[in-house]
């Protein structure tokens, strides 16, 4: 089974069905209070007036600057089905809308806020650094929006992972809104579309960020960060004589899992982190697999949905009568992490590889 098959059916089983107009109910009101409180709190600090003046002057002549001779760009993307597209920006958008938390915290982190128009899809808690610029954009939907939100924002650009544009029911195909002059941009890393994704395919995502927003040094500076952040990781990893033996899980319905095998991103995330990914081929497994593959540590996910919290997720796998004798269950050494923190990637990336390192090897990254 592909992983993107199985991606559908983590999703599924986790409720997220991309239909028009769902809402998950128990999460909605949750997850925007969340934002809009953390908003408020940071709020609450006395503002600068001058600095944040003479901010905005600067970032403005920068952007000035940095968008000179930069357009037109033309640049490979994808429609939902993985064909190949190439899209064509003649000016920095205006106006975005991202449909997933992965590309929302993205445009964040490279200060892009003031292009958004409205977000909506968040699976997991909102990182403190972005709460206060999240309280100031409309969260459209907790998921996705319908076709007529959208058209009512008068977007420029949607940027979004492939799930909402599968079916005509949810917001059709992405050549349908690329025909009304509104482009889409898709996640290469939510396709598998050139072989294995790893984080190579990460850092071409962020580059596409550069060449349609015309902040590729801005883009070119936040990848070498992130580079020389994993080479510090990786360079406290020299003494390891052998590589712990990891398995992805997601927990699903019932004694049901998931596995993310080699075939995954989060494999090169755990192979940065020092670890070994047990499993090929991410698909649904059993509990003998589990079993008879004895993995030193299981990282599982965490998704705001049906009540997968840390907490049930954790105590899912240490109350399984069956995983017991399991290494990891047996010696406490499950990791569980956010669905957005391994999901096709996004700026949470090299936190989570420095996550994975700690569990993987405690004695040599304290």
């Amino acid at each position: 089974m592909s992983t993107d098959k199985l991606n559908s059916q983590i999703l599924n089983a986790a409720g997220q069905r991309g239909e028009r107009g769902y809402a998950v109910k128990k999460i909605s009101t949750v997850l925007l209070v969340m934002i809009i409180c953390a908003g408020l709190l940071a709020g609450c600090k006395p503002a600068d007036n001058k600095a944040a003046t003479d901010r905005q002057v600067r970032q403005a002549a920068t952007v000035a600057g940095e968008q000179k001779g930069q357009f037109p760009v033309t640049f490979t993307n994808f429609d939902e089905k993985g064909a190949r597209v190439d899209i064509t920006f003649t000016k920095v958008p205006d106006r975005v809308i991202s449909l997933t938390q992965i590309t929302t915290e993205l445009m964040l982190d490279l200060e892009l806020e003031d292009k958004l128009i409205g977000v909506a899809n968040f699976d997991s808690p909102v990182l403190p650094r972005h709460a206060a610029k999240l309280a100031k954009i409309p969260v459209l939907a907790a998921q996705y929006p319908s076709k007529e939100q959208l058209i009512a924002q008068n977007p420029e650009l949607l940027v979004s992972w492939r799930m909402p544009f599968l079916t005509e029911d949810a917001l059709g195909s992405a050549k349908d809104w690329r025909d009304r002059g509104i482009q889409v941009y898709l996640l290469r890393l939510a396709q598998n579309l050139e072989g294995v994704n790893t984080l190579e395919t990460y850092y071409k995502e962020i580059e596409d960020f550069g060449k349609m927003f015309a902040i590729r040094d801005r883009a070119g500076a936040y990848i070498a960060k992130q580079q020389n952040r994993i080479a510090a990781i990786q360079s406290r990893l020299g003494g390891v004589d052998r590589k712990v033996r990891v398995m992805m899980l997601i927990v699903l319905d019932g004694e049901k899992f998931g596995v993310w095998g080699q075939d995954h991103f989060v494999a090169d995330m755990i192979s940065k982190a020092g670890g070994e990914t047990l499993v090929a081929k991410s698909s649904p497994i059993n509990q003998e697999i589990i079993v008879e593959q004895n993995p030193d540590i299981l990282i599982c996910a965490a998704y705001a949905i049906k009540g997968m919290n840390h907490e049930t997720v954790l105590t899912r796998l240490q109350e399984n009568k069956a995983l017991q004798h399991v290494a990891a269950v047996k010696n406490n050494r499950i990791l569980v992490v956010d669905f957005a923190d391994i999901n096709t990637g996004g700026v949470r990336v090299v936190d989570t590889i420095e996550t994975f390192a700690k569990a993987f090897y405690p004695e040599l990254l304290q």
